[in-house]
């Protein structure tokens, strides 16, 4: 992904893959769409509501990219699964990432996966990995106000540009101080 040079005009909404967060992208302009790269972080209530124990979760992957692709047309956005624990599944065992790789290939979605300090493991940066040589997008890594605590995180943000076989120039980086109080 190229450089922008006008990203201080950029903005990146945080959504949580809602209906109506996803309805509300659909009504902007393309001017307005090309301005903004949207960070959508899929929460666990999406995959646990309790009249849906017979939905699959690629399933449910399948019914928001639909609206992803018309929200988005090829305008490039953010995946989070920061939120989701591991036990979270396909129905034949695989991670749900592979059900976003899957229906991004068919939609033609612009998918930028986000990674950072979250504890997931080697097998979880790989697949981010993946996921970037895959849609050829760039990876986000998301830092937050603990990991900038980390005495390490110079070294540590080194080493996790190696395990995904980027430098930082081929990453887009983002600082979330969270809800900040009044």
């Amino acid at each position: 992904m190229e450089m922008r040079k006008d990203y201080y005009k950029h903005y990146v909404p945080v959504l949580r893959w809602k209906a109506a967060e996803i309805a509300a992208i659909t009504q902007l302009t393309e001017t307005v769409k090309s301005g903004i790269t949207p960070l959508i972080e899929l929460c666990p209530s999406t995959f646990s509501k309790k009249d849906s124990s017979s939905i699959k979760p690629e399933s449910i992957v399948s019914k928001k990219s639909a609206a992803l692709t018309s929200a988005f047309n090829q305008n490039p956005f953010m995946v989070d699964l920061v939120h989701i624990p591991e036990t979270i599944r396909c129905s034949n065992g695989n991670h749900i990432w592979n059900a976003i790789i899957d229906e991004g290939q068919k939609s033609g979605l612009r998918i930028i996966p986000v990674t950072g300090f979250y504890g997931k493991g080697l097998e979880y940066q790989r697949r981010i990995n993946e996921i970037n040589t895959i849609f050829k997008s760039s990876i986000a890594i998301r830092l937050t106000q603990k990991d900038f605590l980390n005495v390490n995180m110079s070294n540590d943000l080194q080493r996790l540009l190696d395990i995904l076989s980027i430098n930082i120039g081929e990453s887009d980086l983002i600082i979330d101080l969270n809800v900040l109080s009044e």
